[in-house]
Protein backbone atom coordinates (compact mmCIF):
# COMPACT_ATOMS: atom_id res chain seq x y z
CA UNK A 1 0.00 0.00 0.00
CA UNK A 2 1.21 3.53 -0.79
CA UNK A 3 0.87 6.84 1.04
CA UNK A 4 0.48 9.70 -1.42
CA UNK A 5 2.31 12.37 0.62
CA UNK A 6 5.63 10.58 1.20
CA UNK A 7 5.52 7.86 -1.43
CA UNK A 8 6.14 5.27 1.29
CA UNK A 9 5.42 1.58 0.65
CA UNK A 10 4.59 -0.86 3.43
CA UNK A 11 2.92 -4.27 3.89
CA UNK A 12 -0.24 -4.94 5.87
CA UNK A 13 -2.01 -8.25 6.53
CA UNK A 14 -5.68 -9.25 6.77
CA UNK A 15 -7.04 -12.55 8.07
CA UNK A 16 -10.28 -14.50 7.73
CA UNK A 17 -11.92 -17.18 9.84
CA UNK A 18 -11.01 -20.83 9.36
CA UNK A 19 -13.44 -23.11 7.53
CA UNK A 20 -14.12 -26.66 8.73
CA UNK A 21 -14.30 -29.11 5.81
CA UNK A 22 -15.59 -32.64 6.33
CA UNK A 23 -16.70 -35.52 4.10
CA UNK A 24 -20.29 -34.40 4.67
CA UNK A 25 -19.63 -30.83 3.43
CA UNK A 26 -21.41 -30.06 0.17
CA UNK A 27 -19.85 -28.20 -2.76
CA UNK A 28 -22.40 -25.42 -2.29
CA UNK A 29 -21.38 -24.94 1.36
CA UNK A 30 -17.67 -24.82 0.45
CA UNK A 31 -18.26 -22.25 -2.32
CA UNK A 32 -20.44 -20.10 -0.07
CA UNK A 33 -17.74 -20.04 2.63
CA UNK A 34 -15.12 -19.21 -0.01
CA UNK A 35 -17.19 -16.27 -1.29
CA UNK A 36 -17.81 -15.05 2.28
CA UNK A 37 -14.06 -15.09 3.01
CA UNK A 38 -13.26 -13.21 -0.20
CA UNK A 39 -15.89 -10.58 0.61
CA UNK A 40 -14.52 -10.30 4.15
CA UNK A 41 -10.99 -9.59 2.86
CA UNK A 42 -12.29 -6.94 0.42
CA UNK A 43 -14.32 -5.34 3.21
CA UNK A 44 -11.32 -5.20 5.57
CA UNK A 45 -9.14 -3.66 2.87
CA UNK A 46 -11.79 -1.07 2.05
CA UNK A 47 -12.42 -0.16 5.70
CA UNK A 48 -8.68 0.20 6.29
CA UNK A 49 -8.41 2.78 3.49
CA UNK A 50 -11.57 4.64 4.45
CA UNK A 51 -10.69 5.36 8.09
CA UNK A 52 -8.37 8.30 7.29
CA UNK A 53 -5.30 6.05 7.17
CA UNK A 54 -3.94 7.76 4.05
CA UNK A 55 -2.97 4.42 2.53
CA UNK A 56 -3.93 3.22 -0.97
CA UNK A 57 -3.81 -0.36 -2.23
CA UNK A 58 -1.20 -0.95 -4.93
CA UNK A 59 -1.13 -4.75 -5.20
CA UNK A 60 -1.61 -8.00 -3.31
CA UNK A 61 1.85 -9.43 -2.69
CA UNK A 62 1.10 -12.68 -0.92
CA UNK A 63 -1.78 -15.07 -0.28
CA UNK A 64 -1.39 -17.76 2.37
CA UNK A 65 -3.68 -20.72 3.06
CA UNK A 66 -3.23 -22.59 6.33
CA UNK A 67 -4.48 -26.18 6.61
CA UNK A 68 -4.87 -27.85 10.00
CA UNK A 69 -6.18 -31.24 11.02
CA UNK A 70 -9.56 -30.89 12.72
CA UNK A 71 -10.43 -33.42 15.42
CA UNK A 72 -14.19 -33.46 15.76
CA UNK A 73 -16.03 -34.40 18.97
CA UNK A 74 -17.38 -37.95 18.90
CA UNK A 75 -19.72 -39.68 21.33
CA UNK A 76 -18.88 -43.08 22.81
CA UNK A 77 -19.67 -44.86 26.09
CA UNK A 78 -21.94 -43.97 28.98
CA UNK A 79 -21.13 -40.98 31.19
CA UNK A 80 -23.22 -40.06 34.20
CA UNK A 81 -24.83 -36.62 34.26
CA UNK A 82 -23.77 -34.08 36.91
CA UNK A 83 -26.28 -34.05 39.81
CA UNK A 84 -27.41 -30.48 39.05
CA UNK A 85 -28.46 -31.50 35.53
CA UNK A 86 -29.69 -34.98 36.48
CA UNK A 87 -31.99 -33.59 39.17
CA UNK A 88 -33.88 -31.53 36.60
CA UNK A 89 -35.18 -34.82 35.14
CA UNK A 90 -35.10 -33.34 31.66
CA UNK A 91 -32.85 -35.94 29.98
CA UNK A 92 -32.91 -39.66 29.23
CA UNK A 93 -29.37 -40.98 29.64
CA UNK A 94 -29.20 -44.53 28.27
CA UNK A 95 -26.51 -46.59 30.03
CA UNK A 96 -24.79 -48.10 26.99
CA UNK A 97 -21.52 -50.04 27.29
CA UNK A 98 -20.70 -49.80 23.58
CA UNK A 99 -19.78 -47.00 21.14
CA UNK A 100 -23.36 -46.44 19.91
CA UNK A 101 -24.57 -43.78 22.37
CA UNK A 102 -25.81 -41.67 19.43
CA UNK A 103 -28.03 -44.54 18.28
CA UNK A 104 -29.34 -45.14 21.79
CA UNK A 105 -30.11 -41.44 22.24
CA UNK A 106 -32.07 -41.37 18.96
CA UNK A 107 -33.86 -44.62 19.81
CA UNK A 108 -34.86 -43.36 23.26
CA UNK A 109 -36.28 -40.20 21.66
CA UNK A 110 -38.29 -41.99 18.95
CA UNK A 111 -39.43 -44.92 21.09
CA UNK A 112 -40.02 -43.20 24.47
CA UNK A 113 -40.63 -45.43 27.48
CA UNK A 114 -42.51 -44.52 30.68
CA UNK A 115 -40.49 -44.10 33.85
CA UNK A 116 -41.61 -47.45 35.28
CA UNK A 117 -40.06 -49.25 32.27
CA UNK A 118 -36.62 -47.79 33.07
CA UNK A 119 -35.84 -45.87 29.84
CA UNK A 120 -32.15 -45.68 30.83
CA UNK A 121 -31.74 -49.45 30.24
CA UNK A 122 -30.68 -50.54 26.74
CA UNK A 123 -32.44 -53.91 27.03
CA UNK A 124 -35.86 -52.29 27.47
CA UNK A 125 -35.85 -50.95 23.90
CA UNK A 126 -35.76 -54.47 22.42
CA UNK A 127 -33.26 -53.65 19.68
CA UNK A 128 -32.02 -56.96 18.27
CA UNK A 129 -28.77 -55.63 16.74
CA UNK A 130 -27.52 -52.17 17.68
CA UNK A 131 -24.66 -52.56 15.17
CA UNK A 132 -27.06 -52.84 12.21
CA UNK A 133 -27.18 -50.08 9.58
CA UNK A 134 -30.98 -50.24 9.44
CA UNK A 135 -32.87 -50.45 12.74
CA UNK A 136 -36.64 -50.92 13.05
CA UNK A 137 -38.14 -49.85 16.37
CA UNK A 138 -41.10 -51.40 18.18
CA UNK A 139 -43.35 -48.62 16.88
CA UNK A 140 -42.26 -49.47 13.29
CA UNK A 141 -40.07 -46.38 12.87
CA UNK A 142 -37.14 -47.24 10.59
CA UNK A 143 -33.77 -45.57 11.17
CA UNK A 144 -31.00 -45.48 8.56
CA UNK A 145 -27.44 -45.40 9.95
CA UNK A 146 -25.63 -46.31 6.72
CA UNK A 147 -22.32 -44.58 5.84
CA UNK A 148 -21.78 -43.69 9.49
CA UNK A 149 -18.76 -44.66 11.59
CA UNK A 150 -19.06 -45.05 15.36
CA UNK A 151 -18.24 -43.48 17.78
CA UNK A 152 -20.06 -40.77 15.81
CA UNK A 153 -18.48 -37.35 15.24
CA UNK A 154 -20.73 -34.29 15.28
CA UNK A 155 -20.13 -33.46 11.62
CA UNK A 156 -21.66 -36.83 10.62
CA UNK A 157 -25.04 -35.89 12.10
CA UNK A 158 -25.77 -34.11 8.83
CA UNK A 159 -25.39 -37.47 7.05
CA UNK A 160 -27.95 -38.97 9.43
CA UNK A 161 -30.40 -36.12 8.70
CA UNK A 162 -30.01 -36.60 4.94
CA UNK A 163 -30.67 -40.34 5.25
CA UNK A 164 -33.62 -39.79 7.59
CA UNK A 165 -35.31 -36.76 5.98
CA UNK A 166 -38.15 -36.50 8.52
CA UNK A 167 -35.75 -36.02 11.46
CA UNK A 168 -33.82 -32.90 12.50
CA UNK A 169 -31.27 -32.64 15.32
CA UNK A 170 -29.66 -29.99 17.51
CA UNK A 171 -26.73 -30.86 19.79
CA UNK A 172 -25.90 -28.85 22.91
CA UNK A 173 -22.88 -29.06 25.19
CA UNK A 174 -22.28 -28.92 28.92
CA UNK A 175 -19.64 -26.84 30.70
CA UNK A 176 -19.50 -26.32 34.47
CA UNK A 177 -23.07 -27.65 34.76
CA UNK A 178 -24.26 -25.01 32.27
CA UNK A 179 -25.75 -25.69 28.86
CA UNK A 180 -23.69 -24.25 25.99
CA UNK A 181 -23.79 -24.42 22.21
CA UNK A 182 -25.35 -25.59 20.07
CA UNK A 183 -22.43 -27.70 18.83
CA UNK A 184 -24.58 -28.81 15.92
CA UNK A 185 -27.53 -26.82 14.59
CA UNK A 186 -29.96 -28.23 12.04
CA UNK A 187 -30.66 -26.28 8.87
CA UNK A 188 -34.44 -26.71 9.19
CA UNK A 189 -36.77 -28.19 11.79
CA UNK A 190 -38.49 -31.33 10.49
CA UNK A 191 -41.67 -33.10 11.55
CA UNK A 192 -39.62 -35.00 14.15
CA UNK A 193 -37.08 -32.89 15.97
CA UNK A 194 -34.61 -34.23 18.55
CA UNK A 195 -32.43 -32.22 20.93
CA UNK A 196 -29.30 -33.98 22.17
CA UNK A 197 -26.78 -33.20 24.90
CA UNK A 198 -23.10 -34.06 24.37
CA UNK A 199 -21.14 -34.33 27.63
CA UNK A 200 -17.44 -34.95 28.31
CA UNK A 201 -15.44 -36.83 30.92
CA UNK A 202 -11.77 -37.87 30.78
CA UNK A 203 -11.52 -37.25 27.01
CA UNK A 204 -14.68 -39.32 26.42
CA UNK A 205 -17.91 -37.93 24.99
CA UNK A 206 -21.47 -39.19 25.31
CA UNK A 207 -24.79 -38.33 23.57
CA UNK A 208 -27.96 -37.99 25.69
CA UNK A 209 -31.55 -37.28 24.63
CA UNK A 210 -32.97 -34.00 25.98
CA UNK A 211 -36.54 -35.02 26.68
CA UNK A 212 -37.65 -31.61 27.95
CA UNK A 213 -35.50 -28.69 26.81
CA UNK A 214 -37.74 -26.20 28.62
CA UNK A 215 -37.10 -27.87 31.96
CA UNK A 216 -33.39 -28.12 31.21
CA UNK A 217 -32.85 -24.47 30.25
CA UNK A 218 -35.57 -22.57 32.07
CA UNK A 219 -33.63 -21.78 35.27
CA UNK A 220 -30.70 -20.34 33.30
CA UNK A 221 -32.99 -18.06 31.25
CA UNK A 222 -35.70 -16.84 33.60
CA UNK A 223 -36.68 -16.93 37.28
CA UNK A 224 -40.28 -17.63 36.26
CA UNK A 225 -41.20 -21.23 37.10
CA UNK A 226 -43.72 -21.49 34.28
CA UNK A 227 -42.83 -23.55 31.24
CA UNK A 228 -41.13 -21.82 28.32
CA UNK A 229 -41.35 -22.95 24.68
CA UNK A 230 -38.33 -23.04 22.37
CA UNK A 231 -38.10 -22.59 18.63
CA UNK A 232 -35.79 -25.35 17.40
CA UNK A 233 -34.81 -23.27 14.37
CA UNK A 234 -33.54 -20.09 16.05
CA UNK A 235 -33.60 -20.98 19.80
CA UNK A 236 -35.94 -18.10 20.63
CA UNK A 237 -38.16 -18.85 23.64
CA UNK A 238 -41.73 -17.69 24.28
CA UNK A 239 -44.24 -18.14 27.09
CA UNK A 240 -46.94 -20.22 25.37
CA UNK A 241 -47.46 -22.80 22.63
CA UNK A 242 -49.74 -20.41 20.68
CA UNK A 243 -47.00 -17.76 20.64
CA UNK A 244 -44.53 -20.40 19.53
CA UNK A 245 -46.73 -21.38 16.58
CA UNK A 246 -47.04 -17.72 15.58
CA UNK A 247 -43.27 -17.29 15.88
CA UNK A 248 -42.59 -20.34 13.70
CA UNK A 249 -44.66 -18.82 10.89
CA UNK A 250 -42.54 -15.67 11.07
CA UNK A 251 -39.19 -17.21 12.06
CA UNK A 252 -36.19 -15.84 10.15
CA UNK A 253 -34.16 -18.96 10.99
CA UNK A 254 -31.40 -16.93 12.64
CA UNK A 255 -29.87 -17.67 16.03
CA UNK A 256 -29.82 -14.51 18.14
CA UNK A 257 -27.72 -14.16 21.27
CA UNK A 258 -28.96 -11.34 23.47
CA UNK A 259 -26.57 -9.45 25.79
CA UNK A 260 -26.85 -9.90 29.54
CA UNK A 261 -28.35 -7.19 31.75
CA UNK A 262 -24.83 -6.17 32.66
CA UNK A 263 -23.68 -5.73 29.04
CA UNK A 264 -26.85 -4.49 27.33
CA UNK A 265 -25.89 -0.77 27.40
CA UNK A 266 -23.10 0.58 25.19
CA UNK A 267 -21.10 3.48 26.58
CA UNK A 268 -18.32 5.67 25.14
CA UNK A 269 -15.93 7.26 27.65
CA UNK A 270 -12.81 8.31 25.73
CA UNK A 271 -14.23 11.50 24.17
CA UNK A 272 -10.71 12.78 23.56
CA UNK A 273 -10.40 10.22 20.75
CA UNK A 274 -13.57 11.42 19.00
CA UNK A 275 -13.11 12.77 15.46
CA UNK A 276 -15.11 15.69 14.12
CA UNK A 277 -15.66 14.09 10.76
CA UNK A 278 -14.66 11.20 8.53
CA UNK A 279 -13.48 11.40 4.93
CA UNK A 280 -14.36 8.53 2.61
CA UNK A 281 -12.75 7.91 -0.75
CA UNK A 282 -13.01 5.25 -3.44
CA UNK A 283 -9.51 3.94 -4.12
CA UNK A 284 -10.56 1.21 -6.55
CA UNK A 285 -11.51 3.54 -9.44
Amino acid sequence: MKEKAEDEISLFTHHTKMLVLSPSSTLEEILNHYIENCNEIIKKMSEFQERDSGWTLIEIKHLEININKYTCLRGSQYINLPPKIRNKKACINVQNNDVYCFKWAIISALNPLPKEKKPHKCSNYKVTDIKAHIITLENNIILNFENMEFPLTINKIRVFELQNPDISINVFGLEDAKIIGPYYFTEAEKSTHINLLLIEEDDKFHYIWIKNISRLLRSSITKNKNRIHFCNTCLTHVSSSSRLEKHKRECKKMVTTMPSDKDKILKFKNFKHKLDRFTFKNVFN
